[in-house]
């Protein structure tokens, strides 16, 4: 998906409608299947709170970290944005730690640094 977005977005489609068109489909695919997946869930007991979350992901992390994503794809060339990928897990996890108080030890601080080390000579290198 990730290729695919950033071809587009490279021959002049825009990261706007790249990202629109992946996550319509997929979500007109799942419509039908909904009910049936679903059928046992009362609706009326799930809080503000919740829905709040549902719409968060829906729009600030699918559609516009998408619109940023392939925009840096498409700009920046698959193959060098694309290892900034492998970041997603330590700034995930260190998220957590700032945000929520999740503990980290010894081995997430050395295991960060092997992959930041990694993205750095790979994103150097030519």
């Amino acid at each position: 998906g990730y290729v695919a977005g950033a071809r587009l977005q490279r021959d002049g489609y825009p990261a706007t409608g790249t990202t629109f068109w992946g996550a319509a489909l997929p979500a007109v695919l799942l419509v039908p299947i909904v009910p049936f997946l679903f059928q046992d869930v009362d609706y009326q007991s799930i809080s503000m709170i919740v829905w709040g979350s549902v719409l968060y992901l829906a729009i600030a992390v699918t559609i516009i970290g998408y619109i940023f994503w392939y925009s840096a794809l498409g700009t920046g060339g698959i193959a060098r944005m694309g290892l900034f990928q492998f970041l997603q897990p330590v700034s995930g996890v260190a998220l957590a730690a700032i945000l929520l108080g999740e503990g980290t030890d010894w081995t997430f601080i050395a295991a960060s640094a092997i992959i930041l080390v990694g993205v750095w000579f790979a994103v150097r290198a030519k």
